[in-house]
């Protein structure tokens, strides 16, 4: 059965050349009439990728099909026009790629005569000389002899994801410093992205989306790539009514490192929607660098430089590692950003001795603590090697960044007292840490200080002290590396006579 005729017929057509073995027509943008008989992928009738077109459906087993090859990777966007009707009957409208002999299904949408009168459909993020296929088939029977039309608009552009993105080997490639745009075409379709790094450092990953009051989404799965496997790093549910600029937890590359983003769909209401997923790169070896999840693993931790680092999930586990250079007294500090709330941190420090890891400090820190913590620093021996541990306390630190950094500090010695008899001090102090021994300082009146004995213990008698003048006494702390003396700060001082 012909179709009738309802709208211009082509102005006129083209060949612009052959891409993919193919002839591909150009039609003229104004609307156009396909002639009957496409209802198969051999007889699909060429579409211009901006244009608009109409026919009909001729009886309840007819089908269209339309072909459209694009001349460069962008993004293909379809509108279905329909005149409104009291129908929940319609069409379905299945797109396609031809891929390797098959014709892959990229969305099925279900279009009602009751639907607004201008649906979009998801939009296709093409490739170059690829061929795109539009089937349009009865949705129960109303729908016969109405007429629909078919709206193409392409925009050429790198910055889209490329169907069929499904799998890591078709992963859409993502430059650093580059955002792409890309949508769910069905409940089942996964984009995935690959991210190369360039060299160390932090690769921020924002995703964003148009708010909308509904608590469906996308679940967004970090890994990397490494060893032949596929480690997750993080995992995270953004929905529908969250942040529109949603950023997500970033990753510590190292350099030539590969990483993936896996966006899958939440339900379902966000298929359609475009999102747009953003990467900023920052070169620099004081990231942590993932997956550094146990001891083999563990990040260097080089002595006076801070690092940077964030709990990718709630089962993440950050592992650092010390190598002790000289002995020393190694104070650790810990870094965030305050947030009211009690969640946070566990933070655990080993030492790896005689093959074992043995515990020597722990500290729970909550986002509401003080911006800077001093934890327990380490006693260290010169080649020790010592690991610190970063988990959750619950849950709400993820994706927080934190700052860590080792610096040597001789062990000060603290406390000092003194008790008098007579012409005699005994002077105490409590001990510094790692330390090899102390050097205690006396002047009398307005005098100058001079040394006036080196111990290894903690205390120390002095048995001249004057009747007319005051006596002033201060003490240091030192450590021996490769011979040299290296000192601490001075204690108060403290002042006695006979």
């Amino acid at each position: 059965m012909k179709k009738k005729l309802y709208s211009a017929i082509l102005a006129s057509i083209m060949v612009i050349g052959s891409i993919c073995g193919v002839a591909i027509p150009v039609y003229a943008k104004e609307e156009t009439k396909i002639i009957d008989g496409n209802d198969s992928y051999d007889t699909a009738t060429y579409l211009d990728v901006n244009g608009s077109y109409s026919d009909v459906l001729s009886d309840s087993n007819d089908v269209d099909f339309y072909k459209l090859i694009p001349d460069s990777n962008g993004k293909l966007s379809i509108n279905f026009g329909h005149v409104y009707g009291e129908s929940s009957h319609g069409w379905k409208v299945i797109i396609y790629k031809y891929q390797d002999g098959e014709y892959i299904e990229l969305s099925d949408t279900v279009i009602k005569l009751e639907d607004s009168e201008k649906v979009e459909l998801p939009f296709v993020g093409v490739q170059y000389g690829c061929e795109y296929y539009i089937k349009v088939q009865n949705y129960n029977w109303d729908a016969v002899n109405k007429v629909y039309t078919i709206k193409t608009t392409f925009i050429r552009s790198e910055q889209y994801e490329r169907e069929e993105n499904d799998s890591y080997n078709k992963a859409t490639e993502m430059k650093l410093n580059s955002s792409y745009t890309g949508t769910l075409n069905n409940n089942n379709d996964i984009d995935i992205y690959r991210i190369n790094a360039t060299g160390n450092g932090k690769i921020e990953l924002t995703f964003e989306h148009v708010y909308t009051d509904d608590s469906h989404g996308w679940d967004i799965i970090i890994y990397r790539y490494t060893n032949g496997e596929y480690q997750e790093l993080s995992n995270d549910r953004v929905t529908l009514k969250d942040n529109e600029k949603y950023r997500l937890p970033y990753i510590g590359a190292v350099s030539d490192g590969i990483y993936y983003v896996k966006i899958k769909n939440y339900n379902w209401r966000a298929v359609g929607k475009e999102y747009v997923i953003r990467n900023n790169f920052q070169q620099s070896d004081y990231y942590e660098k993932e997956e550094n999840n146990s001891y083999t693993t563990a990040t260097d931790l080089k002595i006076g430089e801070k690092y940077n680092g964030t709990l990718n999930s709630n089962s993440d586990k950050d592992f650092w590692k010390i190598t002790a250079t000289k002995k020393g007294y190694i104070k650790l500090s810990f870094g965030h950003d305050y947030i009211d709330d009690y969640h946070g941190w566990n933070v655990y420090v080993y030492q790896y001795v005689n093959g074992e890891y043995k515990e020597l400090s722990s500290q729970t820190i909550s986002l509401k603590d003080n911006k800077l913590i001093q934890l327990k620093g380490i006693s260290a021996q010169s080649g020790g090697i010592y690991y610190v541990t970063i988990t959750n306390y619950n849950w709400n630190a993820v994706g927080v960044n934190y700052t860590l950094k080792a610096a040597y500090s001789i062990g000060k010695p603290y406390n000092l007292r003194g008790t008098i008899s007579k012409r005699k001090i005994i002077l105490k102090w409590d001990r510094g840490n790692a330390v090899n021994g102390y050097e205690v300082y006396c002047k009398v009146g307005n005098g100058k200080y001079k040394k006036i004995a080196n111990t290894l213990t903690n205390s120390y008698t002095y048995k001249k002290l004057s009747k007319k003048k005051t006596c002033y006494f201060k003490v240091r702390s030192y450590v021996i590396n490769n011979g040299v003396k290296e000192y601490s700060g001075f204690t108060a001082v403290v002042k006695a006579r006979a």
